[in-house]
């Protein structure tokens, strides 16, 4: 398996918006626009959707977060965190970019995490793949295999 190059990218670090509810704390998601229960891997999900929508352009129409593998296979098998389509959800085309979060403690060199974010890619034919914990980025250009430097703004990605 190739090695990729990680890289840091300075997500932005505003505090979000915590509110307790039965001794437990939620947020808000900017694409759900529900509450959804603080864990490590949601307070790093919510901070890179706004540095996706803010700071890259990405349409927030066109992401969609904990999408299920089901949708896209009969029995297929896990969630990935943050799908990106190339058009509005409404329409689930093209994936453009899938992005799989871990906890800030977890190193992301760990196979296993590749090999789960490559047999989501497999299953939905993202064009791009990013494995992040918050503080290093994996980016792949997936018909490539080339690893990028720097993380792509939504304009790089579709070409125009």
């Amino acid at each position: 398996m190739k090695d990729y190059l990680s890289i840091s990218v300075p997500l932005p670090n505003k505090k979000q918006e915590i509110v307790r509810h039965l001794d437990a704390d939620y947020l808000v998601c900017a694409i759900r626009r529900k509450l959804i229960k603080v864990q490590p891997e949601e307070l790093l999900r919510q901070r890179l959707l706004r540095f996706l929508i803010n700071e890259l352009r990405y349409p927030e129409n066109n992401i969609d977060v904990e999408v299920p593998m089901s949708y896209f296979k009969k029995n297929g098998r896990g969630r990935a965190d943050i799908v990106i389509y190339r058009e509005d959800v409404s329409r689930a085309g093209q994936v453009l970019m899938v992005i799989e979060c871990k906890a800030e403690e977890i190193g992301i060199n760990d196979y296993r995490f590749d090999n789960q974010l490559n047999s989501y890619c497999d299953i939905i034919n993202a064009e791009y793949s990013v494995l992040t914990n918050g503080l290093d980025f994996k980016i792949v250009e997936r018909k490539t295999q080339n690893s990028l430097r720097s993380f792509p703004t939504f304009y790089d990605c579709i070409g125009s």
